[in-house]
């Protein structure tokens, strides 16, 4: 997606207010509102609950997320963008539509 790319580009140049932006307006056009929501979190929240549901777009929709969660990060909100990031990750681990089943494979060295 060309406006992900966008964003991108514009937080590793530091343009974080650009950044947010665009994530902004692609969260809106990904929810189906015609105003941006007000915060990168609560876009990302909104977000998580469509990737949660088994959604088409999940794909995409887990790149919007851990592009804005490492806004976050880039924002100075540590704890929002960990919390959003592992989000994503565990969504990324869900069943596809029709899979009756899913594993979480996890690898745990002490």
């Amino acid at each position: 997606n060309l406006q992900l790319a966008a964003a991108t580009v514009a937080r590793k140049q530091m343009n974080t207010a650009t950044a947010e932006d665009i994530l902004l307006r692609q969260a809106a056009n990904v929810i189906g509102s015609s105003t941006p929501p007000e915060s990168v979190l609560s876009a990302l929240m909104n977000i998580r609950s469509m990737t949660s549901a088994g959604s088409a777009m999940q794909k995409d929709l887990l790149k919007l997320q851990r592009e804005g969660a490492k806004l976050l990060r880039t924002l100075g909100k540590q704890r929002s963008s960990l919390d959003v990031l592992a989000g994503s990750v565990l969504a990324s681990s869900w069943p596809r539509e029709g899979s009756s089943s899913w594993t979480l494979d996890v690898a745990c060295s002490q």
